[in-house]
């Protein structure tokens, strides 16, 4: 089980930015490999997806017929969505379908909202850090170095099946080390605001819900993710490296390469 003539569908393929799965689609074109990319709507992003050589297919997790369009003549099934209330039920349904057409591999990325989502707003808008991890320590990792792990799966399983990893960036920081990084990379102070869960909760997470339609779902997540970092270190692991054959990404670079999208609108 190695190179596949079957597309490979990759879900989520329509996100923004720091989207993985856009970034799978990116990586497996370039070694020529047939992609079919699932948007749930056909604009720019869906046009770009043609234009990397990907077959795009519209459609929502949630609705059976489109999963079933999605899936059927596809060997390996990328499958990742946003943090949300319907989760679950995306899940069975493209769980459910990939099984019906005997697919291969199933690859799942579970949820974890990145970064970019936590800071984007409040660093933009207020020169502020504003998340509620308190003197937590985090191994932030990249996107780009989620797809390269989900990519090598993808082409050559054999040796994946059944198994799941644990994924972090190189190096384990504080968020007022992460601050400095904006910091560095922006031109201009960014300060770490270590807000608890229910300041939190109150500004930023209303900001999103307003702005970007979070639900109950997203939030309670959110909650539990920023209470278990609270609690102390999240250890960083090999995988990246010994997965791809090179280490991953570090905090520092990552925040240079995204400067621009943490400056303010005008």
């Amino acid at each position: 089980m190695a190179q596949t003539n079957k597309p490979i569908l990759i879900t989520g393929a329509g996100g923004g930015v720091g989207s993985v799965s856009k970034i799978i689609v990116d990586l497996l074109r370039k070694q020529n490999l047939p992609v079919r990319a699932l948007v749930r709507r056909d604009d720019d992003r869906a046009q770009a997806l043609r234009e990397l050589g990907a077959e795009v297919v519209i459609g929502d997790l949630t609705q059976l017929p489109d999963v079933h369009r999605a899936v059927n003549g596809c060997g390996r099934v990328y499958f990742s969505i946003t943090v949300a209330s319907k989760y679950l039920e995306a899940t069975l349904n493209t769980i459910a379908v990939a099984k019906y057409y005997n697919v291969e591999v199933f690859v799942n990325m579970s949820q974890n909202p990145h970064l970019y989502h936590w800071a984007k707003s409040a660093v933009a808008e207020h020169n502020e850090l504003r998340i509620p991890f308190g003197s937590g320590r985090i191994p932030p990792i990249a996107a780009y170095d989620v797809a390269r792990v989900a990519a090598v799966i993808l082409v050559n399983p054999a040796a994946h099946m059944g198994k799941s990893y644990n994924l972090t960036g190189p190096k384990v920081v504080d968020m007022n080390e992460m601050a400095n990084a904006f910091s560095a990379a922006l031109g201009r102070k960014i300060r770490y605001v270590p807000l608890d869960w229910d300041e939190w909760k109150a500004t930023t997470l209303k900001e999103y819900i307003s702005k970007d339609g979070w639900d109950q779902h997203t939030a309670d997540h959110l909650e539990n993710l920023a209470h278990l970092i609270q609690k102390g270190t999240v250890e960083v692991t090999p995988n990246v490296e010994l997965l791809t054959g090179s280490p991953g990404m570090d905090y520092e670079e990552w925040v240079k390469q995204h400067a621009k999208e943490f400056n303010k609108s005008d």
